[in-house]
């Protein structure tokens, strides 16, 4: 951890005080709101956005081309991420 001089300090902690501190200043908050990230999509939902098949959606999931969510074993995608990986990689689309 760095301070304000630019400073590294090193802290020990046990693993009951980390975990109480991720609790406190990490899961406490969420880094995205509902209404920053979108539309959820399903895999078909994606598919019909690119214009591929679900098994192609799957395939761009796996090798990292496209952000996905997990809940559970349901996956999902944010509508407004695809559309900037879409952006940024045209050749997505179809």
């Amino acid at each position: 951890m760095k301070t304000e001089n630019d400073q590294i300090l090193v802290i020990s902690m046990t693993k009951r005080d980390l975990d109480d501190y991720i609790d406190k200043y990490l899961r406490a908050k969420p880094l995205y709101s509902k209404e920053e990230k979108g539309e959820k999509l399903s895999q078909k939902q994606a598919a019909a956005l690119f214009g591929v098949t679900t098994v192609t959606i799957i395939r761009w999931q796996k090798k990292g081309i496209i952000p996905f969510n997990k809940v559970g074993r349901t996956v999902f995608y944010y509508k407004s991420e695809l559309l900037k990986i879409a952006q940024v990689t045209p050749e997505l689309l179809k």
